[in-house]
């Protein structure tokens, strides 16, 4: 015994969901974790130029820093107030180098995250 199979000219249309003149709203403003995970699903695309230059700050930050520490005037405040940096090259140069380290952190997570906001 065979069933007759009835076709219909018309498809119905149904992607999978509601349509979004259908979906509930509502008038409050989303929360603060409401938003952070709206703004990590919706993240910006950056192009391959402005990666580069939000790579490069982190260099530029860095040149700006040693050439600033670098300066004669900055040796002589280290000696200063550290005095055994008068007798060791080395204690000079690893002193030099956490101020960097400091600084650049510093600039980074305080200034730097403040414009992002």
């Amino acid at each position: 015994m065979s069933i007759p199979i009835q076709y219909n000219n018309q498809i119905p249309v149904n992607n999978g969901g509601d349509p979004i003149t259908q979906l509930p709203t509502d008038k409050n403003q989303p929360s603060l974790s409401e938003a952070k995970i709206i703004n990590s699903l919706f993240e910006k695309n950056y192009t391959t130029l402005e990666l580069v230059f939000e790579e490069l700050k982190d260099s530029v930050i860095f040149a700006i820093l040693f050439i600033i520490i670098s300066l004669p005037q900055i040796d002589n405040i280290i000696y200063s107030i550290v005095p055994i940096t008068k007798n060791s090259f080395y204690f000079m140069l690893g002193l030099k180098a956490i101020i960097i380290v400091v600084l650049h952190w510093l600039i980074k997570h305080y200034y730097l995250s403040k414009k992002r906001q």
